[in-house]
């Protein structure tokens, strides 16, 4: 009795402390909060200086995939365009838009920089970022880096050189502002109707 006990104990512990951990790293927001929350930034991804193509359709998800209640898929792509990371709700980081396009972000604290594996379990070292130009120390979180509103973000992991960087950095879009209703759409195009949140 006493052990069956004990055991009925560890288990509610550890329910609650899952529980917890998942409010913890996806904290709830208000459903008024997220309706009107709806930000983008540009950015880009090399590997061994090669820009990685997130334009495939496993990479991609429906708009009205963010439902209010599925907060983890509130960061996402769309469209078909890779270079445009989209948010829906406050709170959103780079560890969080990775990890729903089936990508890891850590930081190895034995070699002292982050690595990146891919949805195919391709492993990707010494990570750089890069947020509007100016580099982020390596020792700051990547993977906790919150996603704002008109950054140009550029990854760099693997082989690289200051000529790649330079030239990836270059190639970083603005395609942000349009999505955001701040800059003029250019003539031609006809951005999507997007039914999971709205400008800032």
């Amino acid at each position: 009795m006493k052990q069956a006990f004990v055991g009925l104990s560890i288990g509610i512990l550890l329910a609650l402390g899952g529980y917890f951990g998942y409010q913890y790293l996806y904290p709830s927001q208000p459903v008024e909060q997220i309706e009107k929350y709806h930000v983008h930034a540009d950015f880009a991804v090399y590997l061994d200086g090669k820009k990685y193509n997130f334009a495939q359709e496993k990479y991609m998800v429906s708009i009205d995939v963010c439902e209010l209640e599925n907060q983890t898929k509130r960061t996402h792509l769309h469209d078909m365009n890779d270079n445009v990371a989209h948010v829906h709700a406050p709170d959103q980081t780079w560890g969080i838009f990775f990890s729903n396009i089936g990508f890891t972000l850590t930081y190895d604290l034995k070699k002292d920089y982050p690595v990146l594996e891919t949805d195919e379990g391709k492993v990707y070292e010494n990570g750089r970022m890069f947020v509007s130009g100016k580099e982020i120390p390596k020792q700051t979180s990547f993977n906790g880096y919150e996603i704002k509103d008109l950054d140009q973000v550029a990854f760099f992991f693997g082989n690289t050189n200051e000529q790649i960087i330079g030239d990836g950095l270059a190639q970083v879009t603005k395609q942000s502002c349009i999505y955001s209703g701040k800059c003029p759409i250019p003539e031609g195009v006809k951005l999507p109707e997007e039914h999971c949140g709205s400008e800032e």
